[in-house]
């Protein structure tokens, strides 16, 4: 089953680009705003008042690789049929995925990388123009083009499992 293939690599980039994106914005803070914003000096305080705002950005990071994390595993354990855990008892990981859950949560996630995107289209022209960042230079550019494939990916997971369905 080949849309099976698709969503699970689709969870497994969900699960990595939201697990960073949650280690960028609120374990490395100080060092995320700097690299952002390098035409500040460090120590400024313009960029310490952007630290709260991108550890709050990474509770949402860490929302969306924890419901990826679930789904994965659900995914996985249709696959492997292993033995049930305490922690798998839990979170019911041997029910087995439902069409509609697994579309929400396509939906979501295809929702949270493709706005990720388009509200960075405004800042193509860069500092020079008087956005904030250049989304077409550095870590901003890696950042634009990876929620770019991420809305592509998520919705390619969705369409699959409309696509499934009888």
């Amino acid at each position: 089953m080949a849309f099976r293939a698709l969503q699970t690599v689709a969870l497994l980039f969900n699960l990595g680009w939201f697990g960073s994106g949650y280690w960028f914005f609120s374990l490395i803070t100080e060092k995320a705003a700097y690299s952002l914003r390098r035409d500040i000096p460090r120590g400024d305080r313009r960029l310490q008042l952007v630290v709260p705002t991108m550890k709050f950005l990474g509770g949402f990071n860490l929302a969306f690789c924890l419901l990826s994390a679930i789904k994965l595993l659900r995914h996985l354990h249709t696959f492997l049929s292993r033995r049930k855990t305490k922690l798998e008892n839990r979170i019911a990981l041997d029910q087995p995925s439902d069409g509609k859950s697994d579309l929400d949560t396509f939906i979501a996630s295809a929702v949270a990388h493709a706005t990720q995107f388009l509200f960075n289209v405004p800042h193509i022209g860069g500092i020079k123009t008087g956005a904030p960042w250049d989304v077409l230079k550095g870590q901003m550019f890696f950042i634009f083009t990876m929620d770019f494939l991420g809305a592509v990916l998520n919705s390619a997971a969705g369409l699959a499992v409309i696509s499934s369905k009888p």
